[in-house]
């Protein structure tokens, strides 16, 4: 029912209120025969027509709200109007998206890009992922929950976007590269991906196929970044003058290699350290998830860059962490801070420029893309027709979202 209440600007309650108020004139009807019926309809249509619109926010699939003899009449309202106003509710269902510019569209849809559908269940997915755990207890206006609706939405019309780029350049994330990930994520929960974290992630209240999606989508973007900052090609001239900005660019920070070795029983964590093994397989046949790491000094957490600059390769912090996970770190490698070379100075100069042009680059790309691309989307989630939400009293640190500005354009 969120996605109702978002849509039509209401509370979920009104249409609940709405039918109950009617259902004395559903009695009196049943009495007085079809002529009363006809002067209920219209007013039942409207308070229910949404609900109806997308089978996602039909109140049939909604608990009964109240308890005795409002819920057998609540119970007794929908049903009358499935029986009899199955085809006033379909007829009005497809003028409602026919001027939401969605006629012909996959039912609960909230936009189209190329022809394929996002659905409202999507949005709400994107949305609950973004929000778990936090503003615990705390009020959200309408208008917040429809601008937070809005900028999921747009980020679904992107990421398509990026999925089908990856496509037309004959790129795809492997099967490998996908576990992988989903594998580094689980295990800092200490589970193991597949079933143990489904089952996790689905008590939060969270899709597994659906937060998979959102994991695959986050891959492919960085995977077309990638090939974006590949196309950036910074001259001599470029290179030089971002020295003269940035004069730290002529020294190699210390760069450290090491393995991050976690469990979820202390005592097994503590056995392999103690133990003192430091081969990937042997970790991993007690049970340990291993991952190798190399990292510069300037990219770490300064009180994990002073622990390292204490032991040396082969050595391993202490067993840190709490509950239901533990860790340590062994240190394979440590390269000392020293000055660049010209090649490995240039090298890094121009990395550092692409990594400053990338998100420009970016917005280029979508923008382009958006002009050539067929997008469709319900009216009262473009970006102009999203109220602004009023300010709290206690400012808060607004989410960052490179596309809307782009999508607000090409989407009105």
């Amino acid at each position: 029912m969120r996605g109702l209440s978002i849509i039509y600007g209401q509370d979920e309650k009104f249409l609940w209120t709405g039918i109950k108020e009617v259902l004395p004139l559903l009695h009196e009807s049943k009495k007085n025969g079809s002529s009363m019926i006809k002067k209920v309809s219209t007013l039942v249509l409207l308070l229910t027509v949404g609900a109806h619109s997308f089978p996602l926010s039909s109140p049939a699939a909604e608990p009964a709200r109240e308890s005795g003899g409002d819920a057998s009449l609540l119970g007794e309202a929908v049903d009358w109007l499935a029986l009899r106003g199955e085809k006033m509710l379909n007829s009005a269902r497809d003028e409602i998206r026919r001027l939401a510019g969605l006629d012909g569209a996959t039912p609960g849809t909230m936009a189209e890009v190329n022809g394929y559908p996002i659905s409202l269940r999507q949005v709400e997915a994107l949305y609950d992922m973004r929000t778990a755990g936090n503003r615990a207890g705390q009020a959200i206006s309408l208008d917040e929950l429809r601008a937070a609706y809005a900028s999921c939405l747009q980020d679904l019309m992107a990421q398509r976007l990026v999925h089908e780029e990856l496509a037309r350049r004959g790129l795809a994330l492997s099967d490998e590269e996908k576990f992988r990930e989903e594998q580094r994520i689980s295990a800092g929960y200490g589970l193991e991906p597949g079933q143990a974290f489904d089952a996790f992630i689905l008590e939060e209240g969270i899709d597994p196929d659906l937060w998979r999606e959102q994991l695959y989508a986050r891959l492919e973007l960085e995977l077309l970044q990638r090939e974006l900052a590949a196309s950036i090609s910074p001259s001599s001239e470029d290179v030089s003058a971002f020295v003269k900005e940035h004069p730290e660019l002529a020294e190699e920070p210390a760069h450290y290699t090491y393995l991050s070795v976690s469990g979820s029983q202390k005592a097994s964590v503590e056995a392999a350290r103690n133990g003192g093994r430091n081969k990937t397989e042997e970790l991993e046949k007690l049970g340990l998830t291993v991952e190798k790491r190399e990292d510069y000094a300037t990219e770490m957490p300064p009180s994990l860059v002073a622990a390292l600059e204490e032991i040396t390769p082969g050595q391993s912090l202490p067993v840190q962490g709490g509950e239901t996970q533990w860790g340590y770190v062994i240190l394979l490698e440590k390269k000392e801070a020293h000055p660049k070379n010209a090649l490995e100075m240039f090298a890094g100069v121009q990395d550092a420029i692409r990594r400053k042009r990338l998100p420009a680059l970016y917005e280029e790309w979508l923008e382009n893309t958006l002009e050539t691309s067929r997008i469709r989307m319900i009216p009262q989630l473009r970006p102009r027709n999203v109220p602004r939400p009023a300010p709290r009293p206690v400012s808060e640190p607004e989410r960052v979202n490179p596309e809307a500005d782009i999508l607000t354009e090409q989407t009105e």
